[in-house]
């Protein structure tokens, strides 16, 4: 294991110190949603910033996550994070890799948190998100979230901020469930409130929610 350690992170030196990379090499970090999120998840591997590693997804690799997730038809149907976890163990076979594939609620949340350094939240359920953020911020637990409109990036330090609001006070409570919004648009409306709001977002975004294609995918998660 430490033979491999050594080869594996030699070309990170002088970008990041020995000192630095073993320090890493004692955290523990969680991502919640598997799509965007194993992307991440792999980076996080490769470049070896964690000893440890939790993913959590309840979700089946579906034939429209391909566009955002690498994988294959053989691969459709199999739970998302196992899909990442086995990625993983290709990368690093050393690296403690921890699989929740019942996924994250209001009443796992709490303690899926506890023993994290870094949360990395992908998930797409509105009220989880304000909720993992309610909880880091208990738990003094730093999270970031990224999405790829505009390049977005939000950093929220709860453990060096623990009176950061979360979202950074954009959102005042938790958003109401996705089936309780009468159309798509409403539901992307309530979607980019953490993003700066609808006139903050592109033009193309704005316009997505009247595509067929978005709809469908609308009232397939709405009845699940």
């Amino acid at each position: 294991r430490e033979d491999f350690f050594d080869v594996v992170t030699s070309r990170n030196q002088d970008k990041i110190t020995r000192e630095e990379q073993l320090q890493l090499r004692a955290k523990s970090v969680g991502i919640v949603g598997l799509s965007v999120g194993a992307e991440i998840a792999i980076t996080v591997a490769q470049e070896h910033l964690c000893g440890r590693i939790v993913l959590a997804d309840f979700d089946q690799l579906e034939l429209s996550n391909l566009n955002r997730l690498t994988g294959g038809v053989d691969d459709l149907g199999g739970n998302k994070a196992h899909l990442a976890a086995r990625r993983i163990s290709k990368i690093d076979p050393f690296l403690e890799i921890v699989v929740c594939d019942e996924g994250i609620s209001r009443d796992n949340a709490f303690s899926f948190l506890g023993e994290l350094d870094l949360l990395i939240d992908e998930c797409d359920d509105l009220q989880l998100k304000y909720y993992l953020r309610e909880f880091s911020r208990e738990r003094r637990l730093n999270l970031v979230f990224a999405a790829d409109e505009r390049g977005m990036l939000s950093v929220e330090p709860y453990a060096h901020a623990p009176d950061l609001l979360p979202f950074h006070g954009r959102i005042p409570g938790p958003p109401p469930p996705r089936q309780s919004f009468g159309s798509p648009k409403e539901f992307m409306r309530s979607l980019t409130e953490w993003l700066g709001g609808w006139e903050q977002i592109s033009v193309l975004v704005q316009g997505s929610w009247l595509r067929p294609a978005f709809a469908v995918l609308f009232r397939h998660h709405s009845t699940r």
